[in-house]
């Protein structure tokens, strides 16, 4: 029987408690990120557990750094010093930014559709709260300004000090803090609504279900193992999503054309045609927000602090690399278009179809030059390919590294590696490996910062960092090891390298 008072009592307890609680003094929530990181068990305490959690997270993160911002902007200024103002406004963002990052994070990895929701709604406030205290704070602005003009000359900094804070203020000025406070306004509605455009884009992406399914004739030139892996649909025919290691399979081995288009064309329409129209918005804000700045385009815009400066900059560097590499290019194309696959051919227009390529060139590579990826794949077991990239980067940075058990973060997948400077055992921070495709999982591969690297004024380290490496490679069988092939161990080092 149904007993009520289970339901009553708790509920009775709980409202005594808070009647308590409220006439205690309230100390104020805090942060893990204030916290370094000193050992592998305070590494999942930096992640949110619950929606609640992430909401609690991102509410602290704004009223702290709102809180110290204000505390910043209201120092006098005979008494502002490089260590109140610009390492404080520093010290400030890294703070926010990590608990930021921390909650992006979940948007892409989670496996929870809840937390992940969840993580999205709070980081589109956490973007505008960014917008509107951080990049469109004419009050911040001014006071490292005043700085800069008043005291900077005052004391001996030195050059990273002198660049940080030069700039720190040309970023002010580019993002229009120098405009009239009508058009201010107007740069914080554009860059609030791209920065939400931009998310959602993301996750359409990311949480795309798309896949195709096809009959075991169909997926012909494709290993048996990796067919036998594969989930079937209520007709017995087999399930291929829209992950990397799938793909890849498909595209490159898949001796039917048919079933290579599919994919092809699943692939390349992920997220379509529900992301066309925010594709359109974003392109015609950025558009206007680079009009409100003052520059000619968005592109003008984009790389006004880069290398290049400028469009017709970057424009004359293609154009002289394609013409370049236009005749290696031609060369190539008729060496391999003069023994084509018997079930490929080109087009009208003399070229290879889009889901023609990747198996044209494969194809091409095992007949002629006798290579064979998924044998070269057999020499790159992911523990092997691990150890080996480790004992690289240790050898190069004189950095030591330490795989260690990693729990209670958002996935059973996810590995944790220690990493130590050689000499002294600095601990330097903790990078995590979330290696293989699930649903709902970012799709291609990428580097993010949860807590950046901080370090007080003698450059020694504050707060260790800790990363996260996101990749869609092949995972292990009950009869198979994960394997990686050669492109997939070049992106590994790629984003190990950040």
């Amino acid at each position: 029987m149904f007993d009520i008072y289970k339901i009553i009592l708790p509920s009775l307890f709980l409202v005594l408690m808070l009647a308590i609680t409220c006439c205690l003094p309230q100390k104020e929530s805090s942060s893990p990120v204030l916290k370094p990181v000193k050992n592998p068990d305070d590494v999942p305490r930096l992640f949110p557990q619950t929606p609640t959690e992430i909401i609690q997270r991102a509410d602290w993160a704004m009223k702290h750094a709102g809180k110290e911002l204000k505390k910043l902007i209201a120092i006098p200024p005979e008494k502002r010093t490089f260590k109140n103002t610009v390492y404080a406004f520093d010290t400030i963002g890294d703070y926010f930014s990590s608990d930021s990052h921390i909650i992006s994070g979940l948007i892409y990895v989670h496996p929870d559709k809840a937390m992940r929701d969840t993580a999205q709604q709070e980081v589109i406030k956490l973007q505008e709260f960014a917008v509107d205290h951080f990049g469109n704070n004419v009050d911040l602005y001014h006071a490292l300004k005043e700085y800069s003009e008043e005291n900077a000359h005052k004391k001996n900094l030195n050059d990273e000090q002198k660049f940080y804070l030069s700039e720190t203020l040309a970023d002010f000025k580019r993002a229009g803090l120098e405009l009239p406070k009508e058009k201010r306004v107007q740069t914080a509605k554009l860059k609030k609504e791209l920065a939400k455009l931009s998310l959602q884009f993301e996750t359409n992406i990311a949480t795309d279900p798309s896949f195709i399914s096809v009959t075991r004739k169909e997926l012909t030139g494709i290993d048996e193992e990796f067919i036998d892996q594969l989930a079937k649909d209520e007709k017995g025919n087999f399930i291929l999503k829209m992950d990397y290691p799938t793909v890849g399979q498909v595209m490159k081995h898949c001796t039917v054309w048919q079933t290579r288009k599919k994919m092809a064309t699943a692939f390349n329409n992920r997220a379509y045609p529900i992301n066309l129209p925010i594709l359109d918005e974003v392109i015609k804000k950025r558009d206007q927000l680079a009009q409100l700045l003052g520059y000619a385009s968005y592109a003008e815009c984009d790389i006004d602090d880069t290398m290049a400066q400028t469009p017709e900059r970057v424009q004359e560097f293609l154009d002289k690399l394609v013409t370049t590499a236009r005749k290696k290019q031609d060369q190539e194309f008729k060496q391999l278009v003069t023994d084509l696959p018997e079930e490929v051919s080109l087009n009208e227009q003399g070229q290879l179809e889009p889901w023609n390529v990747a198996y044209t060139k494969e194809q091409y590579r095992q007949k002629h030059l006798q290579l064979d990826d998924r044998k070269i794949a057999e020499y790159f077991p992911m523990e092997k390919t691990i150890e080996g990239l480790l004992d690289i980067y240790q050898q190069f940075l004189g950095l030591t590294f330490s795989q260690i058990p990693a729990k209670g973060l958002w996935h059973d997948d996810v590995q944790m590696i220690e990493v130590r400077n050689l000499a002294d055992k600095t601990l330097y921070g903790y990078l995590l490996l979330d290696l293989y495709p699930r649903p709902n999982k970012f799709s291609h591969a990428a580097h993010m910062d949860f807590a950046a690297t901080t370090r007080d004024e003698a450059g020694n380290i504050k707060t260790p960092n800790v990363a996260l490496i996101m990749a869609n490679f092949p995972k292990s069988t009950p009869h198979k090891p994960s394997l990686l092939k050669h492109s997939d161990v070049t992106t590994f080092f790629h984003e190990f390298g950040h």
